[in-house]
C-alpha cells in the first residue's frame, strides 16, 4: 500500500487580509496578489502527486484548491465544511485595530491564550479544534493510501497542526500562523502523524508574501 500523505494549504490572499479585516467565515474572493499565489502554488503542485483534493466551502479556500487541481488533474474536489474558518460572530468584519477596543479580553486571548478564546455569538476555539480535527480524521479515512491535498485557513490549520503534531490545544501559540499558500504535509501511518514540513512557503516570491508586508507596515 502506498503511504498516505496530507498536504494542508492556507488559502491565498483574501480581501480581508488586506482591509486588515477578522474575515472568520465571511465569504471574501482572492485578491490579485491571492491569485498571483495560487499561480505559484499551482507551479509546486506539478511537481508534487495528489490523488485526491478537498476544500473549505469558503471560496477562497476553493479557488485555492482549483490551482492544485489544474496542477494535477484531481476532480472533483470535495467540499468538507468542518475545514471552514472560525466563525467570529461579533467580530466578523471587524477591523483588528477596533478588535482590542471593543472586545479587549477576546482579543487577549486570541493573542495569549487562544484556546480560551470564545468570539460573542460565534465559535468558541475549542470548538474549532474538535470541528477540524473530525473534518482531518473522516478525510484519512475516507482515503487511505492516497495524497490528499487540503485547502482550508489560517485558523484553522493551526489547530489542525496542534492536532496532527499532538499539542493540546492550550499550546496553540506553538504554531505559527501560516503565510497564505503555504503548505504544511504529514505522512499518516496508523494513528502516528509524521509531520514532512510545516507551513512552507518556499514557492512564494519575496514580493507575494503577505506575512513579510504586515510586517514592514507594523500592522501584525
Amino acid at each position: 500500500m502506498e503511504k498516505t500523505i496530507l498536504y494542508l494549504i492556507r488559502h491565498g490572499e483574501a480581501l480581508g487580509n488586506i482591509n486588515r479585516r477578522f474575515q472568520g467565515s465571511t465569504d471574501a474572493p482572492l485578491t490579485d496578489r491571492g491569485r498571483e499565489q495560487t499561480k505559484c502554488l499551482e507551479n509546486r503542485f506539478r511537481e508534487i502527486p495528489v490523488d485526491v483534493i478537498y476544500s473549505s466551502p469558503l471560496q477562497r479556500a476553493y479557488d485555492t484548491a482549483m490551482a492544485v487541481k489544474r496542477a494535477s488533474g484531481c476532480s472533483p474536489i470535495f467540499i468538507e465544511p468542518r475545514l471552514t474558518e472560525i466563525n467570529g460572530g461579533d467580530i466578523e468584519g471587524m477591523l483588528w485595530d477596533e478588535f482590542p477596543k471593543k472586545f479587549p479580553r477576546e482579543f487577549d486571548n486570541w493573542v495569549n491564550n487562544p484556546a480560551r478564546f470564545c468570539a460573542p455569538n460565534g465559535e468558541t476555539m475549542t470548538k474549532v479544534y474538535k470541528r477540524v480535527r473530525d473534518g482531518i480524521v473522516h478525510i484519512l479515512k475516507q482515503n487511505p493510501g492516497k495524497r490528499i491535498a487540503a485547502a482550508t485557513h489560517g485558523c484553522a490549520i493551526r489547530n489542525a497542526l496542534c492536532f496532527l503534531l499532538g499539542y493540546p490545544i492550550e499550546e496553540m501559540n506553538r504554531v505559527p500562523l501560516a503565510e497564505n499558500t503555504a503548505v504544511s504535509a504529514f505522512e499518516i501511518k496508523g494513528e502516528e502523524f509524521i509531520p514532512l514540513f510545516l507551513n512552507d512557503k518556499s514557492h512564494i516570491p519575496e514580493n507575494l508574501r503577505m506575512i513579510r508586508l504586515w510586517e514592514e507596515k507594523k500592522t501584525l
